[in-house]
């Protein structure tokens, strides 16, 4: 399976750092036309300015019109939108007792709303034109982790929107998919749960991302993955299945081939 982004134009959320900007990295490296969008603006557009072609449109993604708007902006500078990825998010770890309402609310209006918000005004253009993808960010927090309540419970609400989404929009010509990086970014240093593991930078899962680009929507419409750069993983909640490994290359032609699908005769 070819995985060919070249001529694809793309919007990342959360991209001035981390995984946003690794991904922006390797889809500009390859042909993409990308436009980057962060909530420091000034980052954002260094961030842009050292790629081919890269586009810096800071957003506040929670505020919705202001999330409608950097639609609109991106489609006007890069063209219609074949990709949406909702990276923007916060962190923090604090246990039930610990827990502020200041940090709650936020965290529900950047990685919740946020992603509610941009998908909305993104996907409304994408059916109209029935064709599209949109990548929303979650954890294997969603699960339940220690430390992580509040995060994985906004977490635990992407993965139901992605699916409830994906039956919504099943004839509609587009996809939507929920997608756990795993990698050593700067949210890693202020986790104080695991270890960061230095050895996986952002880099090594940013290719899955051009493997969900090039896919059938058909085949990934729905799909909660999970990728740390060796090991993906496909859950059907509430089961996790491990998948295959191999590099981003190789994982990302198995994510375009939609093998992993439900349906497609993979045994749990």
């Amino acid at each position: 399976m070819n995985v060919d982004v070249d001529g694809r134009s793309v919007l990342i959320t959360g991209a001035a750092r981390g995984l946003g900007l690794a991904y922006a990295r390797y889809l500009a490296d390859r042909g993409a036309r990308v436009v980057l969008s962060d909530i420091d603006a000034a980052e954002v557009r260094q961030a842009a300015d050292a790629l081919p072609n890269g586009v810096a449109l800071p957003c506040d993604v929670s505020e919705w019109d202001a999330a409608g708007q950097l639609v609109a902006d991106a489609e006007e500078r890069v063209g219609p939108l074949d990709a949406v990825i909702n990276n923007a998010g916060i962190f923090h770890v604090a246990t039930v007792a610990d827990e502020t309402m200041e940090r709650v609310r936020r965290s529900l209006e950047v990685n919740l709303l946020g992603t509610v918000a941009v998908a909305h005004h993104a996907l409304r253009r994408m059916t109209a034109r029935r064709t599209g993808v949109v990548v929303n960010t979650t954890s294997k927090s969603f699960v339940g982790m220690a430390g992580m309540g509040t995060y994985g419970a906004t977490k635990a609400a992407i993965v139901a929107l992605t699916r409830a989404w994906s039956l919504d929009l099943a004839d509609a010509g587009v996809a939507v998919v929920a997608f756990a990086p795993k990698a050593y970014t700067r949210m890693s240093t202020v986790r104080g749960v695991e270890t960061p593991d230095r050895n996986r930078p952002p880099d090594r899962v940013a290719p899955v991302i051009a493997g969900l680009l090039c896919a059938d929507p058909r085949s990934i419409n729905g799909a909660v993955l999970g990728y740390d750069g060796n090991e993906l993983v496909v859950a059907h909640p509430p089961l996790i299945a491990r998948v295959a490994e191999g590099d981003g290359a190789g994982i990302a032609e198995l994510v375009a081939s939609g093998a992993f699908a439900p349906g497609a005769g993979m045994t749990h």
